[in-house]
């Protein structure tokens, strides 16, 4: 990309917030606004200091919103981030600088210049002719580049070691952007430390825009993905480096999506040698493995492959199968009912909490099952109270299961409908932190009407509702001449809205709806 079309990207609504939200959201109208606020007359992008007094702004703890999401059904809790959108569009103008983005060009050419180290996990864009968004390309590429190509070495290398980094995004310390830009010896040299430069820009606006914290970036935009791998990428760099001091060490691959390695050799006690490397430079960059997730590996294809991926694809196979009739159509068959096939999805749950491949299973159920029913099941009930359990225990698979939810109540009336989403929200109420819940029960109600629970209830369902009286972010810090100016707009397409408050669409399942991997 050239910087124009990098600025377009990162401007998206999918790249400012990539979790899965209901499709009537977006974040259009507030990012434009901040992009006005932020173009000269000239048409020439704006600096935030131009506009807000910087002191003011990195003392606020208040600049952004936060969704906090269940991440095993326990206690582990994830913060995502929606930025002020001022500061969003702020970052996305220095980092897109023509200069700017020049000079990431070049570190980023720099970072892959060992042909045996290959990261695949920088952002990518779908093509306008797609059937996929951003996001479902990116899964494929993970598909086609990480595990594929994992399976391949398999060919040349007889052992892989897998690890990954522990907690990354929270470990990355913002002044280590500095470092990846031009080295962290080079930095220490400096007697201003870089100051100044684009990196000690990058740095100092993402400290800034989280009340001048620098330890850890926040998690939810593509944006703060490639920071990420601004840092990795240095990482990989580093350890280029590293790894070539090493005698005799000629013979090994190393793979590397976002925060997982699977480094590859033909001798074990290399691999043992090697892996010293990765963890003496990552400690120094503030980073650790993941000890529990570091394995050794003498079966290369068994281990690349996700073992929630094996396990589910074997009882797939046996309750299903697939036929070609006269016309070359293909027919799907399955050789348990309903319940069964959801209680069969329930103990991937139980194996395999959170997977890929249990939003996967979910998907192809409603698929191919859910949507080909034509009358009301007569265990419906027990069917949705499944799919209450595997939520509740799996918040990853909150969409999937709320969506068949759905699809399930049209063959109730409306007044039914609501009752037993009303139950629903009650049983989930009872766990802390449920907003994620809510917006996508909010989902629900677009098609059943109103509950009459105030669980329902929070700024962000409160802004779909009424866009115009509910401020998801503040602006106080921002200049007088300026408050006025900023208009948070609406975060629901009304289009979009009034469409989908007829029924629940295939294509809100998945995001690589064509890709069956």
């Amino acid at each position: 990309m050239d910087y124009k079309n990098a600025r377009n990207f990162f401007l998206k609504s999918e790249s400012y917030f990539s979790v899965k939200l209901p499709d009537y959201i977006n974040f259009d109208e507030s990012l434009k606004s901040a992009k006005k606020i932020l173009t000269s007359k000239k048409n020439q992008p704006k600096d935030i200091n131009d506009i807000a007094n910087a002191s003011k702004y990195k003392e606020c703890d208040n600049l952004n919103y936060t969704l906090i999401i269940n991440k095993d059904g326990k206690y582990s809790w994830r913060p995502l981030i929606l930025l002020h959108p001022i500061l969003y569009v702020d970052l996305i103008n220095c980092i897109t600088q023509k200069d700017h983005w020049e000079q990431l060009k070049k570190r980023f050419i720099e970072f892959q210049k060992d042909e045996s180290i290959s990261c695949y996990s920088i952002p990518i864009e779908a093509s306008k002719d797609s059937k996929k968004t951003d996001i479902g390309e990116t899964v494929l590429n993970w598909w086609e580049h990480f595990e594929q190509k994992s399976l391949a070495q398999n060919i040349e290398y007889q052992y892989c070691m897998f690890t990954d980094i522990a907690d990354c995004y929270p470990s990355i310390y913002t002044h280590s952007i500095t470092w990846a830009m031009y080295g962290k010896e080079k930095v220490k040299q400096d007697k201003d430390k870089c100051s100044g430069s684009l990196g000690d820009k990058i740095d100092k606006k993402i400290s800034g825009m989280q009340h001048n914290q620098t330890n850890g970036i926040p998690q939810g935009s593509v944006l703060m993905d490639f920071i990420a791998e601004i840092v990795l990428g240095y990482v990989d760099l580093r350890l280029s480096e590293e790894l070539k001091k090493l005698e005799n060490l000629k013979d090994y691959k190393v793979l590397r999506y976002r925060d997982d390695y699977r480094i590859f050799s033909n001798n074990r006690n290399d691999l043992e040698q090697i892996m010293k490397v990765p963890s003496e430079v990552l400690y120094d960059l503030n980073f650790k493995l993941n000890s529990s997730k570091t394995k050794l590996s003498d079966d290369i294809i068994t281990d690349s492959i996700k073992k929630d991926k094996l396990y589910w694809e074997e009882i797939k196979a046996s309750i299903r199968m697939s036929v070609g009739n006269l016309d070359g159509e293909k027919l799907i068959f399955y050789s348990i009912n309903l319940q069964k096939h959801l209680l069969e999805i329930k103990k991937l749950a139980n194996k395999y909490p959170n997977s890929g491949q249990l939003k996967k299973a979910l998907s192809e159920f409603n698929k191919e099952r859910i949507t080909k029913i034509t009358s009301k099941p007569n265990d419906l009930l027990p069917l949705i109270g499944i799919l209450v359990d595997i939520m509740i225990h799996n918040p990853g698979s909150l969409p999937q299961c709320v969506l068949i939810i759905g699809q399930l109540l049209k063959f109730e009336n409306k007044s039914k409908a609501r009752e037993i989403v009303e139950m629903i929200v009650n049983k989930y109420a009872l766990k802390p932190n449920t907003e994620f819940m809510m917006i996508w029960f909010q989902r629900l109600t677009t098609i059943f009407g109103e509950t009459s629970n105030e669980v329902l209830s929070s700024d962000f369902v409160s802004k779909i509702k009424d866009p115009i009286s509910t401020q998801m972010f503040s602006i106080d810090w921002l200049n007088e001449d300026i408050k006025e100016s900023f208009y948070e707009g609406t975060i629901k397409d009304e289009n979009k809205y009034n469409k989908m408050s007829k029924k629940i669409y295939i294509a809100e399942f998945d995001d690589f709806n064509e890709y069956h991997f």
